[in-house]
């Protein structure tokens, strides 16, 4: 009986076993349970909230204005930043440009004759690149303007003539052509003016008349606007006047005619003027206190200098400046005195000239060729029934005798005029002085800064009666009977 009872203990080996081996299949099968995290929340962030454009508004303009400024930081808001930590760009622009400038942009024009309308986009970033967005139009409408009319008087001595007007030159109408302009004249009793192919032709109809007068100018577009300007034209008798010569330096030269004081080149600051010199021109102290009249031939340093000049009207607001556009740009660029300074505008070529009067100094400014592409201007002076003629810089090689004669110097009967030492010296240019210009005198300048050097000697051998100065505010007189 050995057997079963072996097989009774191998069964309940079995029974055990398999009681084991799935009391362990199921503890593996059940997961240890972890203790329990509370999620956490995220961190805040400070810069959630974007910039906002706020009150900037399209913009409208007539032609011929400007957009004013926009202020950029008082069109944003930003709840984290400060409105100069804004970033601005501006996109979309094909026609208009933009130019930032401090804590503003400025909207300008492809020319000052454009019109029409185009949509900008604003847009206002903080430093962590939240950004805001506007879109912006701004408009130039076209409207009809009066035309603008600036005529300049003109001051003639007896036996010569006004010069023509050219009333294209002297009225500016955007909206219409030239030859759609009506003009009407008035205020004209002792001269005539007749009107012609747009050419305005100013006479005396009688030959012995002098004096002033006044006229009235009219220009009307075709819708009825219309613009005007007044012009005086003097016949001045000729007269014996004296006249003072005062040397400054260079060519730099004052004139005083009666009551009226004229500079020329004179306000500069380089040699030769000597430094108590230069001081008493810029704080317009005598004996160039009260100047009338201030003329520049053109823009080199030993001619011209912008703060010296601005330094003078300033201490003489009697003073009126007469130069080339150039020279006129440059003065601008540092002060706004464009009520006090005439910028004469003329193509560069010999011949081409212009007249005005100004404090009842009659002006002729003439382009003369100064070479290497530099503006430079003759002037004739007529005042108190005397004249001068002052020539720059120009450059007898390319102004010919025939081109002063074809001006008419000549005929202008000019008391005094100051050229280039040089020409005085070299007798090719002789001609230039004796059938160019035929003045009564001549003033020898220029003596620092040109080659040849100035040989005194030659001067006298060749002009005898030439008027030679040696140092600054040395002095001269033309008496009462030297003239023509």
């Amino acid at each position: 009986m050995e057997i079963p009872c072996k097989r009774t203990n191998f069964l309940w080996f079995q029974i055990i076993a398999i009681t084991f081996l799935v009391s362990c299949s199921t503890a593996e099968a059940t997961p240890t349970a972890l203790p329990t995290v509370a999620p956490m929340p995220p961190t805040p962030t400070a810069d959630i909230n974007a910039p906002v454009i706020i009150d900037l508004e399209d913009q409208s303009i007539s032609d011929l204005e400007r957009f004013p400024k926009i202020d950029l930081e008082l069109h944003v808001t930003d709840n984290d930043h400060a409105v100069d930590e804004i970033e601005w760009q501006i996109s979309g622009n094909v026609e208009l440009d933009y130019l930032f400038w401090g804590t503003g942009v400025f909207i300008s024009l492809p020319q000052d004759d454009w019109t029409g309308s185009e949509t900008l986009t604003f847009e206002a970033c903080d430093p962590v690149g939240l950004c805001d967005s506007q879109e912006i139009t701004f408009t130039v409408r076209m409207e009809n303007d009066a035309p603008v009319v600036s005529i300049s008087g003109q001051i003639i001595l007896p036996g010569e003539n006004f010069l023509e007007i050219n009333l294209d030159e002297v009225v500016d109408d955007e909206e219409s052509e030239d030859t759609e302009l009506i003009w009407r004249v008035d205020g004209a009793q002792h001269l005539s003016v007749v009107i012609e192919d747009n050419m305005a032709t100013v006479s005396p109809p009688d030959l012995a008349w002098l004096g002033q007068e006044t006229i009235h100018f009219e220009a009307c577009d075709p819708e009825g606007l219309c613009g005007d300007g007044e012009a005086t034209f003097w016949i001045m008798e000729r007269s014996n006047t004296p006249v003072e010569v005062m040397y400054v330096g260079n060519a730099g030269f004052m004139l005083t005619i009666g009551d009226k004081k004229i500079l020329v080149d004179a306000l500069y600051r380089d040699e030769p003027i000597p430094s108590e010199v230069i001081e008493i021109l810029e704080l317009a102290e005598p004996p160039f206190d009260d100047v009338d009249l201030i003329l520049a031939t053109h823009i080199h340093r030993d001619h011209f200098e912008a703060s010296m000049v601005l330094s003078h009207l300033e201490h003489n607001p009697r003073a009126i400046f007469v130069s080339s556009d150039d020279v006129i740009d440059e003065l601008l660029d540092i002060a706004d005195v464009q009520d006090r300074a005439i910028a004469i505008q003329l193509p560069r070529r010999v011949g081409v000239r212009t007249v005005l009067a100004v404090q009842g100094i009659g002006v002729e400014a003439m382009f003369l060729d100064h070479g290497g592409g530099t503006q430079n201007l003759g002037f004739i002076v007529t005042v108190n029934g005397r004249r001068f003629f002052h020539t720059g810089d120009m450059d007898p090689e390319t102004v010919s005798v025939a081109d002063l004669q074809h001006l008419g110097l000549p005929e202008k009967q000019i008391d005094i005029a100051f050229v280039a030492h040089f020409m005085l010296i070299t007798e090719e240019q002789h001609a230039h002085i004796l059938e160019g210009i035929q003045a009564s005198y001549i003033i020898p300048m220029h003596y620092q800064f040109t080659y040849p050097a100035p040989d005194y000697e030659l001067m006298e051998t060749y002009f005898p009666d030439a008027i030679v100065f040696h140092e600054s505010l040395e002095t001269w007189v033309l008496q009462n009977n030297q003239s023509h």
